[in-house]
């Protein structure tokens, strides 16, 4: 990669990127009337996703999200205030810390769904069908370096508090 297609290539990455988060926080506030930001967004999904399994504590919801359970505790706290989310003690041990969400929260997670699925539809479109098999190879790569990545940056970032 030539230098110019490097420059190019990151201030693509970085302007998508933060265009993406602005307009769907905007997007989602106003059309839906939904109070939330990107970040409480994805506490809401990563809640509802661990839900599913059974997995929605505290300490698992930090991990999904690769932040510390501080950051997390205020992030939840909010987000009680607003009425999104619950947390109550686990039955079977009461120092776990479960949260779900409420039917607002379902509300906000839809909305930030509906979104992404609009988003994939629209970026589906633009892309021919002769090439969307390379495309998806492609994002596919991607995926898979960066999950790499941030899982050994997590892992370092770990050990370092240890």
């Amino acid at each position: 990669m030539t230098l110019e297609q490097q420059k190019n290539f990151d201030h693509f990455f970085l302007v998508l990127f933060n265009q993406l988060l602005v307009k769907e926080e905007q997007l989602i506030q106003k059309k839906y009337s939904v109070d939330l930001t990107i970040r409480e967004l994805h506490v809401i999904e990563a809640v509802d996703t661990l839900s599913k399994t059974g997995q929605n504590t505290m300490a698992c919801i930090s991990k999904q999200l690769f932040i510390t359970p501080g950051t997390l505790t205020s992030a939840v706290n909010q987000l009680i205030q607003k009425n999104y989310l619950t947390k109550h003690s686990s039955p079977s041990d009461k120092r776990v810390v479960l949260v779900e969400l409420t039917e607002k929260g379902k509300k906000g997670l839809s909305a930030h769904r509906f979104f992404h699925k609009e988003l994939g539809r629209f970026i589906q479109h633009e892309i021919a069908p002769d090439r969307m098999d390379s495309v998806l190879s492609s994002l596919e790569r991607v995926h898979q370096t960066l999950g790499e990545k941030i899982r050994g940056i997590s892992e370092k970032e770990e050990e370092t508090l240890k």
